[in-house]
């Protein structure tokens, strides 16, 4: 048998609500429900299966849970020996290497999880009938480790990855945001389909392309608004809008005025909230 010092592992049945321990390095694998935690200041939206790994060291609170089930195996800032240099290894980089893409946060693809699912049971089992930790639960902390480790390399892959892409498509708006650009545009020049490429834009920045285009012709008008006199028509042509109807109907659902008025606000200093309540559109 092999011996760990007591306490070292610790596991958390399945319970609600979801709750991270605090003092102690903790792997917790999320098996099924959703959470949002905040992570040192990261709001992590996350769904089972996932794991999250928590450091004695992370400011870590649960923001909601729903119908959670999990297991947490908590041990001390160092590894027992007998879980070997490799454990050390991977534990380190779950647990100490956090970066603007990893927050200790490893979602589980669908073909992994019935595998993990039973490792972790059978593990839990085992430790609570042997606070002694048994050569086999042993062997299963080393796997979960391991399988954590990898998924996390993976995450880290397709999110670099998707990092990359958002860089360039974000670009590819920007360079082309005066132009009469539509959503059949970008997926021509990057090869993908619409769905998958306005699910993506969504997942990126919370807004549809067309959305964020809009916007972004709605801000350059504002700076043209502030700092010229030039026509609100030309204003409107010059940001890619079809019609200039079409442009003061946005400005006026985004701003709460129409562009005239918003000049007047920037140049005579009227304030804004005599428009507000103004539901004309006038030019």
């Amino acid at each position: 048998m092999v011996e760990l010092m007591e306490k070292t592992l610790i596991p958390s049945y399945p319970d609600l609500p979801l709750e991270l321990p605090e003092a102690a390095n903790s792997l917790v694998y999320l098996d099924k429900g959703t959470a949002v935690l905040d992570l040192n200041g990261h709001v992590c939206h996350i769904s089972g299966p996932s794991f999250v790994c928590v450091t004695r060291g992370d400011h870590a609170h649960v923001l909601y849970s729903y119908r959670v089930e999990a297991y947490t195996f908590s041990f001390e800032s160092r590894l027992p020996e007998q879980l070997g240099s490799e454990s050390e290894e991977a534990a380190a980089r779950l647990f100490d290497n956090r970066d603007d893409l990893y927050h200790g946060v490893i979602p589980v693809p669908s073909e992994s999880c019935y595998i993990l699912r039973d490792t972790v049971k059978r593990m839990a089992v085992l430790l609570q009938d042997d606070p002694s930790i048994q050569k086999e639960a042993v062997d299963s902390f080393v796997s979960l480790l391991a399988t954590a480790d990898a998924l996390r390399e993976s995450f880290l892959s397709q999110a670099n990855r998707h990092v990359s892409l958002r860089t360039k498509v974000l670009d590819y708006l920007q360079q082309h945001l005066f132009e009469p650009l539509t959503i059949d545009d970008v997926c021509k020049h990057f090869g993908f389909n619409r769905l998958y490429i306005t699910n993506l834009f969504r997942k990126w920045t919370g807004q549809g392309i067309r959305e964020y285009l809009v916007d972004e012709r709605i801000q350059a008008a504002k700076r043209l608004l502030s700092s010229t006199s030039q026509p609100v028509d030309d204003i409107a042509k010059k940001c890619g809008f079809s019609t200039s109807s079409y442009f003061v109907r946005q400005f006026h659902l985004r701003e709460g005025c129409s562009p005239t008025q918003y000049r007047a606000h920037c140049h005579e200093g009227k304030p804004l909230s005599l428009y507000k309540t103004d539901n004309s559109s006038g030019m």
